[in-house]
């Protein structure tokens, strides 16, 4: 029976004598390339997440936008059907993007949490039925944290430079702060409508880029083109930010008709 042996002898230069050179067998080899397969698969999988992970939280910032844009006109429907003779009119946008900063943050955070977490997996990220529970998920998380942040943002951008003295920031923010909690619960209930068709947006857009980066060659390469990525990305912003510049400057009877349906109002 022959045994297989891992080693070979050869004589050394200077004739001193043999010398032994390990050479690995080829079970051995096997295991190291598995070893480097699994390797070079994990990696991939990280900047997958990676890239999903961004794209959640572009998408979730340019979602949150159109959601607090179509919240702030339910809003004014709310309180101008109280009144006689009531018309609807478009939000003011240089008010409305003073806020922005409520916007794209609750977006962010909402985006970016629930493609990680769905991006755990290539599994998960090409089952829609992760991205239509993710869409659920958004669909209250956003109008809910955008709640909870509008009043420290009205606080800070609007109150903190328009005659509030310095010495009453700290207990003012204390004060807002406690109540945003209330304030981001009534929120996400008078704008549940608008959040629902922003996460059913979310989880459209998130699913068509997890789809693309899956499916892209390059995208499973280890060495994908930064300049791949950012086209990409600069692709997704602009998808997504349509619904928004829609509402935004388009026409007015497309918002009154919309914000009319989310409101259950009938607006003129």
């Amino acid at each position: 029976m022959e045994y297989m042996n891992d080693s070979t002898t050869t004589n050394t230069v200077d004739g001193s004598g043999p010398s032994t050179v390990t050479q690995p067998t080829p079970a051995r080899q096997r295991l190291d390339e598995l070893r480097v397969g699994e390797t070079t698969r994990r990696e991939s999988d990280r900047r997958l997440r990676v890239r999903m992970t961004l794209s959640g939280t572009v998408a979730g910032a340019m979602i949150a936008m159109f959601v607090g844009f179509l919240g702030t006109a339910v809003l004014i429907a709310d309180d101008g059907a109280r009144e006689f003779g009531f018309r609807f009119y478009r939000p003011d946008i240089s008010n409305f993007l003073r806020l922005s900063t409520a916007y794209l943050f609750s977006g962010a955070v909402v985006g970016a949490g629930i493609s990680y977490l769905i991006g755990l997996s290539r599994s998960s990220s090409t089952n829609p039925f992760f991205w239509l529970g993710g869409a659920v998920v958004a669909s209250l998380a956003l109008p809910l944290l955008i709640g909870l942040t509008l009043p420290l943002t009205v606080l800070i951008f609007f109150d903190f430079f328009t005659g509030l003295r310095p010495g009453l920031w700290l207990s003012a923010f204390a004060q807002v702060f406690l109540g945003s909690f209330l304030d981001g619960y009534i929120y996400m209930v008078t704008t549940v409508y608008a959040g629902m068709l922003g996460g059913l947006c979310f989880g459209i857009c998130t699913g068509i880029s997890a789809w693309v980066w899956i499916k892209d060659p390059l995208s499973n390469a280890i060495a994908h083109p930064t300049a791949r990525v950012t086209v990409y990305l600069v692709l997704i912003t602009v998808f997504v930010a349509i619904p928004f510049l829609v509402a935004a400057f388009g026409p007015l009877d497309w918002l009154r008709s919309l914000t009319g349906f989310l409101a259950g109002e009938n607006l003129r």
